[in-house]
């Protein structure tokens, strides 16, 4: 697994990318798809949040249903989303919100042995605040010290790019 965390412009997604694409199903040596899933972490949120069933009772979808078994997942962009519809506005709430959905998904990949694969604008340390204790032990237990990547420091390439 790794966390790749910096401000934006600096290719965490495009790397992120990369690396799910380069472990790729091929038919007759052709490419098809990617082996892993891909995640914005807005989606993957609101992926995860209740659903009414036949008798009007909220179901949590859990990740097996949209994730399965394969080898390796992305989640693009932790921190980004500060909030949940139809949570409230008490930040701590919002927050514990988030930390249990991302939980579920942590979890399923650490029990399973799903690589995972982060990006963050927050720093390492936000991050771990973002997450939570019991999402952040797992993580550095899947992606050690080593593969916890912080491109703070790195100039934007898209800023770069356009000349400014």
């Amino acid at each position: 697994s790794l966390v790749f965390c910096g401000p934006v412009g600096t290719g965490k997604t495009h790397i992120a990318r990369c690396i799910l694409w380069s472990i790729a199903h091929t038919f007759e040596d052709e490419l098809i798809a990617p082996v892993g899933k891909f995640f914005n972490a807005a989606d993957l949120l609101l992926k995860l949040s209740p659903v009414k069933n036949d008798w009007g009772l909220g179901e949590v979808p859990r990740p097996s249903t949209f994730i399965g078994t394969v080898p390796i997942v992305v989640i693009d962009d932790i921190g980004s989303q500060q909030s949940i519809p139809y949570i409230g506005t008490d930040q701590e709430l919002q927050l514990t919100e988030i930390q249990a959905r991302y939980f579920r998904v942590v979890d399923y990949c650490y029990q399973w042995r799903i690589s995972l694969i982060v990006t963050s604008n927050l720093s390492l340390a936000q991050l771990a605040t973002h997450l939570g204790p019991r999402n952040w032990d797992r993580l550095c237990e899947m992606a050690p010290a080593g593969a916890m990547i912080d491109l703070t420091g790195v100039p934007s390439w898209r800023q770069k790019k356009s000349g400014r």
